[in-house]
């Protein structure tokens, strides 16, 4: 495939993504889980990590005051505990509690439920397609500095 063709595909990822994106956000706002999507943002990121608030900030891509008041709506409705660092009485990270990580399950859960419902509307075959093409995609991304090689050899064979 020449480089038009692949700068092409490219596009057409890009601009797909932010479709997508709005309307998975558009579908927990209507699922109204009680939070706005950053909080949802804030939550799947401290599912797998423990972080500072600066470092949410930056991860979102906004103020530390912005954060701030995101991150204390967590904390009173008891999705996210505030654990002072050992080693620096400055520093506060921040954990997903037993009750957000519950919350973050059934919202997730709810929102496969209404992407499914979109997606039924295709043929297996389409699906099938889709599922095929995500994972070479997500494997083509998960690989920082990888040639690819590996996947032309499996689209090859």
């Amino acid at each position: 495939m020449d480089q038009a063709e692949l700068q092409n595909i490219a596009k057409q990822i890009f601009s797909t993504m932010p479709t997508m994106f709005h309307a998975v956000m558009r579908m927990a706002r209507e699922e109204n889980f009680g939070l706005a999507p950053n909080q949802l943002k804030i939550l799947k990121f401290l599912q797998v990590n423990s972080a500072k608030p600066n470092m949410i900030a930056k991860m979102l891509q906004v103020s530390a005051p912005t954060v701030s008041g995101a991150i204390e709506t967590l904390v009173q409705k008891g999705l996210v505990h505030r654990v002072p660092s050992t080693t620096d009485r400055r520093v506060i990270n921040l954990h997903l509690t037993q009750a957000g990580g519950d919350l973050l399950e059934s919202a997730e859960n709810k929102m496969m439920i209404a992407v499914s419902k979109k997606l039924g509307v295709l043929s297996d075959e389409k699906l099938v397609e889709i599922a095929e093409s995500i994972r070479l995609l997500e494997k083509v991304f998960r690989k920082p500095g990888s040639s690819g090689s590996e996947l032309e050899n499996e689209c090859i064979n």
